[in-house]
């Protein structure tokens, strides 16, 4: 398995055989590619060089400072498993295969992070500013966290983009959503459904859910300590409320709605628990 490190010697260009340890652009997959901190020469050119490469890792370690790609400029490659952990922008897009899991827990929660491409199984967020935009494929399983504080994270799912087909785990950050969100566990930060339907949703103490999107839904659970912000739900002609099928509204949650806007098929107040 080829082991390559990123190099300041081919300046930046993904085709030029001075940015690889190896001395060779990489042409084989199921090999790693890092970018070793103190190696700060930023990724620019012929991004799309490393497309039909498969690696098992790329890594970009803590205390790489530089760029990789920009905004229209993505890394475009395929790997099993990307753990980005860099303070420059990282704009990765997976052009070929499947991404098992990437893990973003960049430098500093300001740092920006531009995703796209194929399907991705499990992608964690623990902080950076992170948008998956609308080309990009369906994400299985979605994880928010943090690493200091619940403001680590904002993330951005872009309309037309990534649905997430199955669990959604939100431990902190802000979110706004423009997808389909299959199945939302909110135990902490806030989430906005700004567009898209969200199919079932549990919110924890101290989190919030802000839904603006008028498809319907078919189970909000509030658990105490919760806040369900319906009150902006976005009406038109066409569909005039949102439909909750089945709301499970626990003593301690907050519940704003206008029954205007709102109808909640069955409403069940859930005490003592």
């Amino acid at each position: 398995m080829a082991f390559d490190l990123w190099q300041a010697a081919g300046l930046g260009d993904m085709s030029d055989s001075g940015s690889y340890s190896t001395g060779a652009v990489p042409s084989v997959s199921n090999g790693s590619l890092v970018f070793p901190a103190g190696v700060n020469q930023a990724a620019t050119t012929n991004m799309a060089q490393l497309t039909a490469i498969d690696f098992d890792l790329i890594l970009v370690e803590p205390g790489f400072t530089a760029n990789i790609g920009g905004s229209g400029n993505h890394m475009d490659t395929s790997a099993d498993l990307v753990k980005f952990y860099g303070s420059g922008e990282f704009w990765y897009k997976d052009g070929g295969g499947t991404t098992d899991l990437m893990i973003i827990q960049a430098a500093a929660g300001s740092t920006v992070v531009g995703l796209t491409g194929s399907v991705i199984t499990h992608l964690v967020c623990n902080r950076g500013m992170i948008t998956v935009d609308g080309s990009a494929g369906d994400i299985v399983d979605l994880e928010v966290g943090y690493v200091n504080s619940p403001s680590d994270v904002t993330l951005t799912l872009t309309a037309n983009g990534a649905n997430v087909t199955g669990k959604t785990t939100v431990m902190g950050g802000n979110i706004t959503s423009h997808t389909t969100i299959t199945d939302l566990r909110l135990y902490g930060g806030t989430w906005t459904q700004d567009t898209a339907k969200i199919t079932e949703a549990h919110i924890g103490a101290g989190a919030t859910l802000i839904h603006k999107d008028n498809t319907t839904i078919d189970e909000v659970h509030a658990f105490p300590g919760s806040f369900a912000d319906f009150t902006q739900v976005q009406v038109d002609s066409t569909t005039t409320t949102l439909t909750i099928t089945n709301l499970f509204e626990y003593e301690g949650s907050r519940v704003s709605y206008d029954p205007s806007r709102v109808t909640i098929t069955n409403h069940y107040k859930m005490r003592g628990v």
